[in-house]
């Protein structure tokens, strides 16, 4: 009985809508069939056009935020260029995506302004072999843009939630030669091979001696020191085992590089 009124209920309302419409039962179908129709191709043009709304904003970004200020690495604008920022980001940032300036992801951490990820990265002057270790993974997108670039990323984040929502979007557009690891960026990877290049979103009041110890020789790292109001960015480059060479890049503004025991 239980079977027939799945089927006979259906049946009946089908029957009464026809009736309602004044149509004939194949005109009716018709008619369902073309607003569905009507309404995926609607769906489909918003998000076209949100898409091409959102590649003209990236293409901004490269010519004014990027190539005005002296980023000029091929592969890294390129990477930029491809690199679709507003999956990063929240839902309710998006519009903002590519504007000049840093954007809160949650949990008290931000995504850095365009200009500074492309300026870390092409500080650390890399080749399609370099191994890369992307310490602070925040929202992702400096892995992924690194993920361009180089054949593999390595990248850490103390927070697990913010690891797991980059690590989702990055396997969801594709972006599957990054590690992502939860845990303490101020400790590295000390079971893996020397790094060609460290690049660390946070600040540090001085560069982590673990981490020095796990650059290869010539590997440069990328790294905020100072206080919590204003740092310098410094390319740390280890030309010896135990000699390293620093420059300051320019004036930047970082989230403290977190220590997991102050986590809640």
């Amino acid at each position: 009985m239980l079977l027939k009124a799945f089927i006979i209920t259906p049946l009946i309302l089908f029957v009464l809508a026809v009736a309602k419409s004044q149509l004939t039962p194949t005109d009716f179908i018709a008619g369902l069939n073309k607003s569905c129709w009507s309404t995926r191709l609607h769906k489909n043009f918003i998000l076209k056009r949100k898409d091409s709304r959102m590649k003209t904003e990236r293409e901004t970004m490269i010519n004014k935020q990027l190539i005005e200020r002296g980023i000029d690495d091929a592969p890294l604008l390129q990477a930029m260029a491809t690199v679709p920022r507003e999956y990063f980001v929240l839902p309710e940032t998006q519009a903002m995506a590519y504007a000049d300036s840093p954007l809160a992801i949650g949990y008290g951490q931000t995504i850095s302004q365009p200009y500074i990820v492309a300026l870390m990265i092409q500080a650390a002057e890399l080749t399609p072999g370099s191994r890369v270790l992307d310490i602070g993974t925040g929202s992702g997108y400096a892995a992924a843009v690194l993920s361009r670039i180089v054949q593999h990323v390595d990248t850490i984040e103390v927070i697990p939630e913010l690891s797991r929502r980059a690590e989702k979007t990055a396997r969801l557009l594709g972006y599957n030669n990054i590690t992502f690891k939860v845990g303490d960026g101020r400790l590295g990877l000390t079971e893996s091979v020397a790094f060609d290049a460290i690049l660390v979103a946070a600040a540090s009041y001085d560069p982590p001696k673990i981490l020095l110890e796990q650059l290869a020789i010539n590997g440069k790292m990328i790294i905020p020191i100072g206080e919590q109001s204003m740092q310098n960015l410094l390319k740390i480059t280890r030309v010896s085992a135990h000699q390293f060479t620093k420059e300051m890049i320019g004036s930047v503004r970082f989230v403290p590089l977190v220590n997991p025991q102050t986590l809640s």
